[in-house]
């Protein structure tokens, strides 16, 4: 999930999104967040970061999709709002905590993540080593 800074397609054409001061010289919201550096640091351009964040949390500013129209930039795939993202992973969290409970009795204890061996590097290696033996002439 991301905030996404782009206009909203409207009955009447394009809108910057809700929240933002729209001004006709550089103090205009929209324009400053297109042109802030990656590495922005100044007060007033984290402070605008926060507000733009902020207006994302309350869905007023959509979620950068996974895909998204390229004429009318809907959401194709994904979520358009955060709220939606936020309840489908609410959502998914709380069936897998109804399925990891299911058929536990009170003191029962949730088996820990299985992790990756300590090994695995080297069974890397060895698939590695294996496929350059296939690659050559025999």
């Amino acid at each position: 999930m991301n905030p996404l800074i782009q206009p909203i397609r409207v009955p009447s054409g394009w809108a910057r999104p809700a929240g933002l001061i729209e001004t006709d010289d550089d103090t205009d919201e929209f324009l400053r967040l297109r042109r802030l550096p990656l590495d922005a640091v100044a007060e007033g351009d984290v402070a605008l970061i926060r507000k733009f964040c902020t207006l994302w949390h309350n869905d007023a500013v959509v979620n950068q999709p996974i895909r998204a129209n390229s004429d009318t930039f809907d959401c194709e795939i994904g979520h358009r709002l955060y709220g939606e993202a936020k309840a489908q992973v609410a959502g998914a969290n709380a069936a897998r905590r109804e399925q990891q409970h299911a058929g536990r009795r009170d003191g029962d204890r949730i088996p820990p993540c299985r992790r990756a061996p300590r090994h695995a590097a080297g069974a890397a290696q060895r698939i590695e080593d294996a496929l350059r033996g296939l690659a050559q002439p025999g």
